[in-house]
């Protein structure tokens, strides 16, 4: 079994000025970074894909808003994932659909094909953000972190204001479906080396996916999303204040949080699996004191 290929159940605490340290580096910071740019980049291209596309302006919004609501509604789905499954794992996949989804994009006949791969680059970039930043927090050494994750948002956030500049020198060179493009080779880049050079993470003790809590999480974030793009545009609009209640009914019920905080702070509710219980009088002490009663 390779470097790459093990488990790790602690950090590896490779030193951030270590081969091994600046490779983890250079793969979470350049995935984070193509997520990043198509986030802004397509702003630019509107008014070229309008006009090849025939598209109003309505549909060009949700070129954008697609990406925005699969992204921001799965991300915290995403994280919980890569703890359980495997942060490199998620991270790999993440990559690989929205590599996909950018071919899709550059190749897309009309502009309801393009939203759909929009919204698909949006589910891989949801992927691989959390999943980039908690490599780093697993694998660097603790005294390293936070250069680590200063380099990794600063370069995510010079690639986001870099974006639209690139956007517009790649159209004066050529076709809107370059911006798309731009992305393939970096996230080949990037899959060769976490293929070759990172390590697995995940979270030993976690006890399982609470899918119940994600899929409220999901309605509530991707509610909320919605309702904060289209009711500025558009007060009238019903779906967006419907959106709007769901995201304030679906977000204090999701059983996911409040689960997994009492999962933490209370592990006294998960003896029974395969951990020993402690004497009647530790548990009563350590019920009294607990800050999480249910």
């Amino acid at each position: 079994m390779t470097g790459s290929e093990a488990v790790l159940s602690r950090p590896a605490g490779f030193p951030i000025r270590s081969r091994q340290g600046r490779r983890v580096l250079v793969a979470t910071v350049l995935g984070a970074s193509i997520a990043g740019i198509d986030a802004s980049v397509v702003t630019v291209a509107l008014p070229d894909i309008g006009r090849d596309l025939g598209a109003s302006f309505a549909s060009l919004q949700w070129t954008v808003t697609g990406y925005t609501l699969s992204l921001a509604s799965l991300i915290l789905l995403a994280g919980g994932l890569g703890d359980r499954y495997g942060r490199r794992r998620i991270f790999l996949a993440g990559v690989a659909v929205f590599t996909l989804a950018s071919v899709l994009c550059s190749a897309v006949p009309d502009v309801r094909t393009l939203v759909g791969a929009r919204i698909l680059q949006g589910v891989g970039g949801a992927l691989m953000a959390p999943a980039s930043m908690a490599i780093l927090q697993s694998t660097i050494a603790p005294g390293d972190r936070p250069v680590a994750i200063g380099t990794w948002s600063g370069f995510a956030g010079i690639a986001g204001v870099l974006a639209p500049f690139a956007g517009g020198w790649l159209l004066s060179l050529g076709s809107w479906r370059w911006i798309f493009l731009i992305n393939v080779p970096v996230a080949v880049v990037v899959l060769v080396v976490s293929l070759r050079h990172l390590p697995e993470t995940r979270d030993e003790g976690s006890s399982g996916m609470d899918w119940g809590g994600s899929a409220l999480a999901f309605a509530a974030l991707a509610a909320a999303t919605y309702a904060l793009t289209v009711l500025p545009a558009d007060p009238t609009r019903p779906w967006g204040w419907g959106s709007a209640v769901v995201a304030v009914g679906a977000g204090p019920a999701s059983p996911g949080t409040n689960g997994e905080r009492r999962r933490r702070c209370c592990p006294r509710r998960h003896w029974g699996r395969g951990r020993s219980s402690p004497s009647p009088r530790s548990r009563s002490s350590s019920t009294a004191r607990s800050p999480c009663s249910p």
